[in-house]
C-alpha cells in the first residue's frame, strides 16, 4: 500500500513540473502594418511597411528578421520572402518599409518577426533626428531629401525607410541605406510613383 502511494506522488510531481515549462518569447513585436499590391508593365509589386517595437527593458534586439507571406483567397501560401532589417535598442520603436516584386496577387499578406537578444550595447535611435524633409516629383519618380542629425558615434550603416500612409493608415513603404553617417548629413531617397498616398514619414534602423 505504501509503495502505491509513493508511485502516485512521483507521477503527480512529474506532471506538474512539465506544466511549468515555458516557450521562448521574442522581444520584438509588430504594432501595426499595411500593404498594397500594384501591377505595372514592369511586373507585379507588393509595397509594405510595419511598425516594430522592442518590448524588453533590458535586452537589445539584434539580427531582426521579417517574414512576408502572401496568401490566396483559400489562405494558401503563394509567396514568401524574408528580410534582415537590423537592430533595435531596448524599449525603442521604429518602422520599416519596402517594395518588392512578387509572383502573383495576394488576397492577404501576413507578417512575422523574430530577433536575437543581447546585453551588448548597440546604438540608440534617440541619438538620431531626421529633419528638413522635402519631396519632389519628376516624371514617374519621386525624390525625398532631408538631413540626418547624429548626436552619437559615427554610424557605419543606417537603413532609412519611407512609410506611406493614406487616411492615416499604412499602405506601403520603401527604403535606402546610408553609410558613414556623421552629424548634419544630407540624404536622398528615390522611388517609383506607384502608390496613392496623402502622407509619409521617415524612420530609421541601425544595420551596423
Amino acid at each position: 500500500m505504501k509503495k502505491s502511494i509513493i508511485i502516485l506522488l512521483v507521477a503527480v510531481l512529474f506532471i506538474t513540473g512539465c506544466g511549468k515549462s515555458k516557450t521562448k518569447k521574442d522581444i520584438i513585436k509588430i504594432d501595426n502594418s499595411g500593404w498594397t499590391y500594384k501591377e505595372s508593365t514592369n511586373g507585379n509589386y507588393l509595397s509594405y511597411a510595419v511598425n516594430i517595437k522592442n518590448n524588453d527593458s533590458k535586452k537589445n534586439a539584434t539580427n531582426i528578421k521579417l517574414t512576408i507571406i502572401g496568401l490566396d483567397d483559400k489562405k494558401k501560401e503563394i509567396f514568401k520572402y524574408e528580410d534582415e532589417i537590423g537592430n533595435l535598442s531596448k524599449k525603442e520603436s521604429t518602422s520599416y518599409g519596402k517594395t518588392i516584386k512578387v509572383t502573383s496577387k495576394p488576397s492577404n499578406v501576413k507578417f512575422k518577426i523574430s530577433s536575437d537578444k543581447t546585453d551588448k550595447e548597440i546604438l540608440s535611435l534617440n541619438n538620431i533626428k531626421i529633419s528638413n524633409l522635402k519631396d519632389e516629383k519628376k516624371d514617374s519618380m519621386i525624390k525625398i531629401n532631408g538631413t540626418i542629425d547624429n548626436k552619437g558615434k559615427e554610424i557605419n550603416k543606417l537603413l532609412v525607410s519611407v512609410i506611406f500612409k493614406k487616411d492615416k493608415k499604412i499602405i506601403g513603404g520603401t527604403f535606402t541605406n546610408i553609410y558613414s553617417i556623421k552629424n548634419n548629413q544630407q540624404f536622398e531617397i528615390y522611388f517609383d510613383d506607384i502608390l496613392e498616398y496623402d502622407d509619409y514619414e521617415i524612420k530609421s534602423l541601425f544595420m551596423e
